[in-house]
């Protein structure tokens, strides 16, 4: 009778509505080896015809490399592919992903399981496998999608940079010749010999206008010369254009061949393209020298050493003063420091609001300290705080609250940080009351131990900003985590409301349309209808 009770007390236990709602929400009602998709928002490709801008390759190459490859790679080896249908009923927005995981990777096994036991691949479309494995260099793989009768066409530009000589070849092999001259451009750009010698050897590349002074722009010493031995066009070729691209070996060979002419030019170039053998061989073997815009090129672009070294090399009267603006917008601090330290150039609030904007917490710190030598006064505003949440610079907040502590803050900060993603900084926002009217003795003691709140809504009780609009930023951004942070309640905007629009606004299959439909099933407000 005592078993029969302890297991009666443990099934209520078990089954009670806290412990299912607990599981549930960390398990997310799919199987333990499915739950590591669910931890970031993996997106597919999609053709930028769909798209109101150019889906980015890098920023997909990147995903794939540092998300996408190491949690699709561990899972197969664990499970293997006949477990993939079960994945795809589970989680529908993986498919697509997976397929194109095949072409990056060159898994063209996982691409041929899929054609025949899953789905057959020529009944895809738009799904961008063949430009992926252009990309990637995959010829194998391209092979394997024209053999399952898979239909996209592909860009020859992509399979040159690339830089895979055999897949060039494989989509070059029914085009006619007069192609040649236009690719021979994309060919020189990629560096491999091997590419423009088979597109020089197929075509009339004298034809072709600007070969010699495109590869000398550069850097390519050896293609620079192959060229100039098959007799094509230099008439254009100067010192200048071997500064900029970099080759000091090429530099060399020019001056030393003489006839090619050589301006202040070469040093200004060599100074923005950041090629500091170059500018101290050109100081060091050359009279040209350079203009005062060698010191502002190599600014602009971060190129410390090179700034130091002409700074240092020419007298101070030979350069004149220019904005830092261009150089503090792209973060190159250190070049900024410099020419603060050495007066070249005058200094502008504008200055601190990108050190904050960006989050540099070292930069600032400097600033702050040498304000007095520098003879500056730093200040900054409002919207400048709201810009560093924004961008989700916590710890440049924290500084920026600590030595003012009654600083303001823009109303829109709020929004934006919800738009954007950064979690933390909205709570931080509404502990210390920039969020508009919020129960902020109930936050600081639910915050105390360093927690992440809990029903963030139930604490917000006059929102400064529409959640509504911030909560669909942030779902067409991808922020998986705010939208489950926020929507752990409906008190203000439930999910529903957030489903439904974004999914008519966007159509796009992926985690946030999952975690946005799973939270709506399970809002008060839907399923009361």
């Amino acid at each position: 009778m005592k078993m029969l009770t302890k297991a009666t007390a443990m099934t209520r236990v078990l089954v009670s509505p806290d412990l299912v709602d607990l599981i549930s929400a960390y398990q997310d009602g799919v199987y333990l080896d499915m739950l590591p998709f669910l931890s970031v928002n993996i997106r597919s490709r999609e053709p930028s015809c769909f798209l109101f801008w150019d889906e980015d390759g890098d920023d997909f190459n990147q995903s794939m490399a540092e998300d996408i490859h190491p949690l699709i790679s561990a899972w197969l080896a664990d499970y293997g592919m006949l477990h993939l249908p079960i994945l795809f009923a589970r989680l529908p927005f993986l498919r697509d992903l997976v397929l194109q995981y095949a072409a990056w990777a060159g898994e063209a096994s996982l691409l041929r399981w899929c054609h025949t036991a899953y789905l057959s691949l020529d009944s895809l479309e738009l799904l961008m496998l063949a430009t992926i494995a252009v990309e990637r260099g995959h010829l194998h793989v391209l092979e394997l999608l024209r053999a399952c009768g898979y239909q996209e066409p592909v860009n020859v530009h992509d399979a040159i940079q690339s830089g895979s000589l055999p897949l060039v070849q494989f989509l070059l092999q029914d085009s006619v010749d007069a192609v040649v001259p236009q690719l021979l451009h994309a060919a020189i750009a990629t560096g491999s010999m091997n590419l423009v010698t088979y597109l020089l050897d197929r075509g009339d590349a004298l034809s072709a206008n600007g070969l010699v002074s495109e590869a000398a722009k550069h850097g390519h010493y050896d293609i620079t010369l192959a060229l100039l031995a098959r007799g094509l066009d230099a008439s254009a070729l100067t010192i200048d254009m071997a500064a900029q691209g970099g080759s000091l070996k090429l530099v060399q060979h020019l001056h030393d061949v003489g006839g090619y002419d050589c301006t202040t030019l070469a040093m200004d170039w060599a100074c923005q393209e950041g090629h500091l053998d170059i500018v101290r061989w050109l100081h060091a073997n050359r009279r040209e020298g350079c203009t005062p815009n060698a010191l502002r090129f190599a600014a602009n672009r971060g190129h410390h050493e090179i700034v130091t070294f002409v700074h240092t090399t020419l007298s101070s009267e030979f350069w004149k003063p220019f904005n830092l603006m261009y150089a503090a917008r792209h973060g190159w601090w250190l070049v900024v420091q410099y020419l603060l330290d050495q007066n070249v150039c005058a200094w502008t609030p504008d200055i601190f609001h990108q050190v904050v904007e960006q989050g540099d917490v070292p930069m600032v710190q400097w600033l702050h300290a040498n304000q007095t030598r520098l003879g500056i006064d730093i200040t900054w505003t409002a919207n400048v705080v709201a810009r560093a949440a924004s961008n989700g610079h916590l710890e440049i907040l924290q500084w920026l609250h600590q030595h003012n502590p009654a600083l303001e803050c823009e109303p829109w900060a709020g929004c934006s940080a919800i738009k954007n993603g950064h979690v933390e900084v909205v709570q931080w926002l509404m502990a210390h009351g920039y969020t508009g009217v919020v129960h902020s003795a109930g936050i600081a003691k639910a915050i105390q131990g360093g927690e992440l709140l809990r029903r963030p809504q139930e604490y917000m009780v006059a929102p400064n900003f529409d959640l509504k609009e911030a909560l669909l930023g942030a779902a067409s951004n991808g922020h998986v985590r705010m939208l489950r942070w926020v929507l752990q309640s409906n008190m203000h905007v439930c999910a529903c409301e957030i489903f439904h629009q974004h999914v008519e606004q966007w159509r796009r299959d992926d985690l946030v349309k999952y975690v946005l439909c799973k939270k709506a099933r399970q809002c008060e407000k839907h399923t009361n209808k």
